[in-house]
């Protein structure tokens, strides 16, 4: 939603009614898809708070530590919020690489993009896994020790967002 309206207001092209008419529909998506994961929260707490029977207290037994923090939706969604910022701003500079006669194509400019994502990622996964938003810090040995499904759906996450957004240099081009 920023990257539209910012490209707009620096190279108005297209239609306004079908950008902001779309960028209005993703932002009823965004608020949707918020109301479905806050109702499949307060489903998943309704069924954790049903008591357990009791079982005898045993000497010595290692308990899991309660959780701290709390709920973190807040902190979520700020986090949202200046990241969707953030990422918005990059439109701004895909169409400053673009100017002169030796402006990048829309495929060289998602080839730079990609190669930054790559460069970038290692240093976000180390700072979110120590740094968790919600729960506890997570260490590269568990990471590498997900599942081959969990891998290739991250990478299959990977590569429709790739191919959107080269969708969208090549629409913008």
């Amino acid at each position: 939603i920023v990257g539209t309206a910012l490209n707009y207001f620096i190279k108005p092209a297209g239609s306004p009614m079908l950008l902001f008419g779309g960028a209005f529909v993703i932002l009823l998506a965004i608020i949707v898809t918020a109301l479905a994961h806050a109702a499949h929260s307060r489903a998943k707490v309704a069924t954790q708070a049903t008591p357990a029977p009791a079982s005898p207290s045993v000497r010595g037994v290692n308990r899991p530590a309660p959780r701290r923090g709390g709920n973190s939706a807040g902190k979520g969604l700020a986090l949202s919020i200046f990241a969707g910022i953030l990422m918005g701003l990059f439109y701004p500079l895909v169409e400053l690489s673009k100017r002169g006669d030796l402006g990048l194509g829309p495929y060289a400019a998602a080839f730079c993009f990609a190669v930054g994502i790559v460069l970038s990622t290692p240093i976000f996964n180390l700072f979110f896994m120590n740094l968790p938003v919600e729960g506890e810090a997570v260490s590269i040995r568990e990471y590498f020790q997900g599942t081959p499904k969990q891998h290739l759906l991250g990478l299959l996450g990977g590569i429709i967002w790739c191919t959107g957004a080269i969708c969208n240099f090549v629409a913008a081009s």
